[in-house]
């Protein structure tokens, strides 16, 4: 009424009729709009309830970090022979350091890893007395006849001198981690044998060291691991000097675990090797 009072004492003084009829039509279509509004909004809103539960997160997010089918380095060969015939470990090093950006030979290596002490005894032709390969280095390097090789922590405490931190001594882990290692751009030093599958009990033997007894094969062999497939694996042989070498996955696998999984890479990938 307020509004009507001042709309008839108005200028226009439009007739009351007019203003009257002109007040219903406004009120009427305001309580139109309001309702419709509400409506609208009413709506909206149960909609809004009503799509919550169809939004779902699935029960196990993608794996983003999948791994690539293949990958293949590209890592330096280097080749043992003809100045170490039992220095696979630390031609191998050498490859891996090399690859990382480091100028050294696998025969500066040999120089500077670690010996173990214990004096080779053989009786009627059996090794019963050696050297601990987790000491270091056992037997000559050079003479191929009274070698035998060293293990993963030797090569470690080595690789350390020219990577520090950055060595990372992987041994006992699962061959995913070889996986990952690769297509993050890390080639890896690991431990098999020269037939590169498992190996029959008569090829091992044991003899006595400061420490105890070693168990080992004269057939022991270190290599790089440079790339995978589905069914191969890919590796830097240091025996003939051969880049890219395929080897069967399998067997070559079964022989890396006879060997104690033993495995050196870096913790940071130089991912321009990756191919």
């Amino acid at each position: 009424m307020r509004k009507y009072n001042l709309l008839v004492r108005g200028v226009y003084k439009l007739k009351v009729s007019t203003i009257i009829q002109s007040s219903l039509l406004f009120l009427s279509t305001l309580v139109v709009f309001i309702g419709f509004s509400h409506q609208v909004l009413g709506r909206s809103m149960v909609s809004a309830k009503q799509s919550i539960p169809l939004i779902q997160l699935p029960v196990s997010l993608p794996n983003v970090h999948s791994l690539p089918k293949h990958v293949l380095l590209n890592v330096p060969a280097v080749n043992q022979w003809p100045e170490l015939p039992n220095g696979c470990e630390v031609t191998s090093l050498s490859m891996l350091l090399q690859f990382e950006g480091i100028d050294v030979n696998n025969t500066t290596l040999a120089n500077e890893i670690a010996r173990a002490h214990t004096p080779r005894k053989i009786v009627h032709g059996v090794t019963v007395q050696w050297g601990d390969p987790n000491d270091g280095f056992v037997g000559s390097m050079r003479d191929f006849d009274d070698g035998y090789g060293v293990f993963n922590g030797p090569i470690d405490a080595l690789a350390q001198k020219y990577l520090g931190a950055d060595v990372d001594d992987q041994t006992g882990r699962s061959s995913k981690t070889l996986w990952e290692d690769l297509a993050t751009g890390r080639p890896v030093e690991v431990w098999t044998n020269v037939w590169f599958e498992h190996l029959p009990s008569y090829d091992w033997m044991t003899w006595q060291s400061d420490h105890g007894p070693v168990r080992a094969t004269m057939e022991e062999h270190a290599v790089v691991l440079v790339g995978y497939s589905k069914h191969e694996v890919y590796i830097n042989n240091p025996e003939n000097g051969d880049k890219d070498e395929a080897v069967a996955r399998g067997p070559f696998l079964a022989s890396w675990r006879q060997m104690g999984r033993q495995t050196i890479t870096v913790k940071d990938p130089i991912l321009h090797g990756l191919t």
